[in-house]
């Protein structure tokens, strides 16, 4: 299984490139230098479920953890996506609902149909369960859990946004609703309905972190250029450390501590304070390497072209390749096939539902599309 480790050190060194001696890359917060580490992340992301989902995970173990930093990062580009196009493209919030509903919908509903074809019939689901599974009321696909996340996010950003004309009031006002968010989640508990799980709040923060970084944008990077060598050991211990407390915490709290009698609710904070300082230091420290290394490469930009789709899909081979009727028992097998068949299917469903979103949207055939900085 260290094949997996090798393929995702290869995918993500291959075409860095150094930014020398006492310079930076000033790029290191674009969209491209977003999307190639986005390409990695998915991969990143399907092997950690893989490894949740294997029996002797054996060399794998180090991936069970990971999934939550990889989430974290795409909830910052989300926030810091969204207030940078604020700043810098007139009137954009002119139709924004539309744009972004659409962007991330027309993947969200056809991935639920093609799971309600394949799985409808085998759980024997009802007709009430179809309507509910298809409209994503209640989810079929457990990982689409994310796109009902970051449309509340959009939906939030916007009402703020769109009736608070004062940004540092606006800002506050989006911290705000993040805590609220954050509460609301916890409190609801494990279940199949929305914010029910720890995976709807935990890494929710970052979004909000991501908006803060591009208005004070000027200023941080300022500062982070004058304390770089400070900075950057500072932040990878610090991570170490938090996510050192939070693999402790969550093996003798854990989320699901509501299970064990009681509340749960204090042990879920006690996770969170740990868990949250850890991913918001972990980008971090992703932002300092960018600033002195630049990662991209064909296969990097193509896979975050499509890691939504990729995202969205990969749960159809992590159940189907461990079902009733198609079992792979070799774990390098299975993995490979996963990792193949969710990239090769997302790469049909992005160019289906890029054509949908052109038709939805009003524009030409070919025009470009602002891509949503998800996975």
């Amino acid at each position: 299984m260290f094949v997996f480790y090798i393929f995702l050190t290869a995918i993500l060194l291959f075409g860095a490139t150094s930014a020398g001696k006492k310079k930076f890359n000033d790029d290191f917060l674009s969209l491209s230098t977003a999307k190639a580490f986005q390409g990695f992340l998915v991969i990143a992301i399907i092997i950690h479920h893989i490894s949740q989902g294997i029996k002797d995970p054996e060399e794998m173990w180090i991936m069970t953890n990971v999934g939550v930093l990889c989430v974290g990062f795409f909830f910052f580009f989300s926030g810091y996506g969204v207030m940078k196009s604020l700043q810098t493209k007139p009137n954009y919030l002119d139709g924004f609902l539309k744009k972004r509903f659409i962007s991330i919908l027309v993947p969200f509903y056809l991935i639920n149909i093609i799971f309600l074809v394949c799985f409808a019939v085998p759980d024997k689901l009802s007709p009430v369960e179809i309507i509910l599974n298809l409209f994503g009321i209640q989810l079929i696909n457990s990982q689409s859990w994310y796109i009902v996340a970051v449309g509340i996010f959009y939906l939030a950003f916007y009402l703020l946004f769109r009736k608070i004309k004062k940004i540092p009031v606006a800002l506050a006002g989006m911290a705000l609703f993040s805590c609220v968010y954050i509460t609301v989640s916890l409190f609801a508990g494990h279940g199949s309905w929305w914010l029910q799980g720890e995976w709807w709040f935990n890494t929710f923060f970052l979004a909000f972190f991501g908006m803060l970084v591009a208005e004070y944008e000027k200023k941080v990077v300022a500062f982070a250029k004058k304390w770089y060598w400070v900075l950057l050991p500072v932040s990878i211990g610090g991570f170490a450390l938090m996510f050192n407390r939070t693999i402790y915490v969550l093996n003798r709290y854990s989320y699901y501590a509501e299970f064990s009698g009681g509340s749960g609710i204090p042990e879920k904070w006690i996770c969170l304070s740990c868990q949250l300082p850890a991913v918001i230091l972990f980008v971090a420290a992703c932002l300092l390497i960018f600033m002195k290394i630049r990662f991209g490469n064909w296969l990097l930009k193509y896979l975050g072209s499509i890691c939504i789709e990729v995202y969205l899909i990969q749960n159809l081979f992590l159940e189907g390749l461990h079902s009733d009727f198609i079992h792979v028992e070799n774990n390098v097998l299975y993995s490979a096939l996963v990792i193949a068949l969710s990239v090769a299917l997302g790469s049909v469903i992005h160019f289906v539902d890029r054509k949908i979103v052109s038709l939805l949207q009003g524009k030409p055939k070919h025009a470009d599309q602002e891509k949503l900085h998800t996975a």
